[in-house]
């Protein structure tokens, strides 16, 4: 899920993202934010069980949904031979 400067909204997002009565890994990808987010989801991070990536500067909505785990060659959320699906989109006001 990309991220952007959302700090007003990040917690009830995630909240509502991980309340889906579904089995998903919810991976977060910070985008360069500069308005206290990333501090946000360092903490939400601690109390919920999702994978966060910071991006060190902006790149754009399209660049955080191709963000790389560290030290992985595949991008997350990518199953040979299945497409992958998107639960939620426009959630970042890039």
């Amino acid at each position: 899920m990309p991220v952007y400067n959302e700090r007003e909204t990040i917690e009830e997002i995630i909240g509502r993202v991980l309340a889906v009565p579904i089995r998903i890994q919810l991976i977060v990808v910070d985008d360069g934010s500069k308005d206290g987010t990333r501090d946000i989801l360092t903490a939400l991070e601690q109390k919920h069980d999702f994978t966060l990536i910071f991006q060190e500067r902006n790149q754009g909505k399209g660049a955080a949904l191709q963000a790389r785990l560290p030290g992985s060659g595949r991008r997350p959320g990518r199953h040979p031979g299945r497409r992958p699906r998107v639960l939620a989109r426009g959630m970042s006001r890039s």
